[in-house]
């Protein structure tokens, strides 16, 4: 009865899966101010569960237009809910807390690749509680974190438009952590982030699922002479697409406990189990790591016991130590001697004196380090000894390969922008010798841990010298192989706006002007390139040509080294070919503007020049834009 129970258990648990991966959406329930959504919590960060219309369900916090300042829904989320999650962004926060919102991902198998797909996006809010109302502007960017960063991506926010983001990781557990952190910089600008993630959002990549492998029966005997049986008529039933049916002789699929032809497993001397999972070799994951897929095989009744001819005596050894081949440092355990072995036994060589995990193949070329040895019955599948006290140790007695060794280096490095690190290997001369490496340290006598990467290093005075890994050892106490790091200020461009009077009556019209202005002493070296907004209720035009801009008494712009283009949201000015903004310096382009008629007055819009990241060589986009209000009067 207990077996027909147990076969049933296997067939429903083959037809449903043992347990499915679950994430709780961010959209769906009441919006509010100051919370979180259901089953996600906030630390260190304002977050509101929000409408299309409105921050947190609260009337007078709207969502406004693109390239204006009136009230607007933003666009629906994509997975449909009626609600979303909203970040505020905020610079000058405390660096001692987390700036998150996280939720836990259950269901999890250890080992399978999981994807969590979500959408984000920017939106500018209007306080309208006060009069007059308060714009804000976007955010720029955020940081999506799987078990507080065990893997991490940077996004960088759009603006109005939801865009779609993935995250890949492997589960190391059934459970993990899912963030959305707000990078904490005093240039971080303070915006907020729309986020949707809907409840099917984490994906499972592993091709073998989570059903257990379906088996009729679980109990087969073995056959004489050789006491093995077929354990693959069990499994009913086909595999998932990509996978295969793979056999062990624990449920836990350990190293070493593979079994190698499941057309022909031994009983033993009394009965032995065996485990069945699927596969997906990709990926190289299982769809349990737990199975209760189990075949137990009885030893063949009839036949006469096999001894185990690994017998029972320790291995004998004439061999204590064995050194190392130089310079590749590995040792040959063929070299050590052993007693005459009992017929029908094989020598079998292990890492643990208790012949657990995997042994070693190849004995030929193993580390420095310590191995026992013992007696295997490859009929029997049984050892002579369950504790080797055979013992070999591989010892290195190699000469230093970093000895007498000079490091020859340049002596300074600069960065090229827009990096804001140098690349300390690119100052060494020569490659280093056979069997060592470069390293580099902040000190000449290598104390202290190497520079971990040396190929984006910041300002600073660093050292050479070669390292053998094998002995440990380096070719000087005290190096004299000296760089010195200078890192130079990269272009930051940022624009302002320049208008004598933001108030327009019906008939107003008026000049203004932008500045693009270079921030930290460096020139542009590539092309410039921004747009500003074209609000619906002015005309914005523009001259090809150099002339005065009507702003301050009179400016002289330098239209003629620009480009235009314009469709019906944005103009975009692009630097010609060989125009450059210099270094503190700025350039300024001009524009006319109108009021167009029949706009109502009291109506508030906005011109936001942009600049277009990374345009000239920027390295920084937290400043790339600023918001100009208009307002029309009678």
């Amino acid at each position: 009865m207990k077996k027909i129970f147990k076969f049933f258990l296997l067939i429903l648990c083959g037809y449903g899966q043992l347990m499915a991966q679950s994430i709780a959406p961010t959209g769906g329930s009441d919006p509010c101010l100051s919370c979180a959504p259901p089953s996600w919590t906030s630390t260190g960060v304002i977050s509101h569960v929000s409408t299309l219309t409105n921050v947190g369900g609260f009337n007078s916090l709207k969502w406004l237009e693109y390239g204006s300042n009136n009230p607007g829904p933003v666009l629906p989320p994509p997975s449909g809910a009626s609600t979303f999650l909203t970040i505020v962004t905020q610079a000058n926060q405390p660096t001692n807390q987390p700036h998150e919102v996280s939720t836990m991902v259950t269901g999890l198998t250890a080992g399978h690749v999981y994807t969590l797909t979500s959408e984000i996006m920017s939106a500018r809010v209007g306080n309208f509680a006060g009069s007059p109302p308060t714009f804000g502007t976007y955010a720029a960017d955020i940081l999506i974190k799987v078990d507080d960063g065990v893997v991490t991506k940077h996004v960088l926010v759009p603006a109005d438009e939801w865009n779609n983001y993935s995250i890949t990781w492997t589960a190391t557990d059934t459970d993990a952590k899912i963030s959305f952190v707000v990078p904490v910089t005093p240039s971080t600008k303070t915006g907020a982030i729309n986020i949707d993630v809907a409840q099917n959002a984490i994906t499972d990549l592993c091709k073998a699922g989570t059903n257990e492998v379906t088996l009729q029966g679980n109990t087969v005997q073995a056959t004489c002479p050789t006491n093995t049986a077929d354990i693959t008529p069990f499994v009913i039933g086909q595999a998932p697409s990509g996978t295969s049916v793979v056999w062990y002789s624990d449920p836990e699929h350990s190293a070493g406990k593979e079994v190698a032809d499941p057309h022909k497993v031994t009983g033993g001397q009394v009965g032995r189990k065996y485990y069945a999972f699927y596969w997906d070799a990709g990926l190289n994951c299982f769809n349990t790591n737990n199975s209760i897929a189990e075949v137990f095989v009885q030893p063949a009744p009839l036949c006469d016991p096999t001894p185990c001819l690994a017998g029972t005596d320790q291995v004998w050894l004439g061999t204590e130590k064995i050194f190392a081949n130089c310079p590749d440092s590995l040792g040959n355990l063929n070299k050590a001697e052993i007693d005459q072995k009992p017929l029908g036994v094989i020598i079998r060589w292990f890492d643990n004196p208790y012949h657990t995990g995997q042994w070693i193949e190849d004995i030929t070329a193993v580390k420095p380090g310590t191995y026992y040895v013992f007696y295997y019955d490859p009929l029997s599948d049984c050892y002579n000894t369950a504790e080797s006290h055979a013992v070999v140790t591989v010892e290195v007695n190699c000469p230093c390969a970093a000895e007498g060794t000079t490091v020859a280096v340049s002596g300074s490095l600069v960065n090229e922008c827009p990096k804001l690190t140098v690349d300390l290997n690119k100052a060494a001369v020569n490659t280093p010798p056979n069997g060592t490496e470069l390293v580099w340290f902040n000190n000449p006598s290598h104390s202290g841990s190497p520079i971990a990467d040396a190929t984006a290093v910041g300002a600073g005075v660093y050292y050479a010298f070669y390292y053998d890994p094998i002995m440990k050892c380096y070719n000087t106490e005290n190096s004299t192989a000296q760089v010195v790091a200078v890192i130079m200020d990269c272009v930051d461009l940022t624009p302002v706006l320049d208008i004598d009077d933001a108030d327009f009556t019906e008939t107003a019209e008026r000049d203004f002007i932008v500045r693009i202005k270079e921030l930290n002493g460096s020139s542009t070296f590539s092309e410039v390139k921004f747009s500003v907004t074209k609000p619906s209720g002015f005309d914005i035009t523009y001259n090809f040509f150099n002339g005065s801009s009507n702003v301050s008494g009179g400016i002289q712009n330098q239209n003629s080294n620009w480009q235009f283009s314009e469709n019906n949201k944005l103009i975009t000015i692009t630097s010609k070919p060989g125009i450059v903004v210099a270094g503190k310096g700025e350039a300024i382009i001009g524009f006319h503007i109108k009021r167009k008629n029949g706009v109502p007055f009291n109506t508030i819009q906005n011109v936001t020049p942009t600049i277009v990241a990374g345009a000239g060589g920027d390295i920084n986009s937290k400043n790339n834009n600023t918001v100009t209000n208009l307002i029309t009067t009678k």
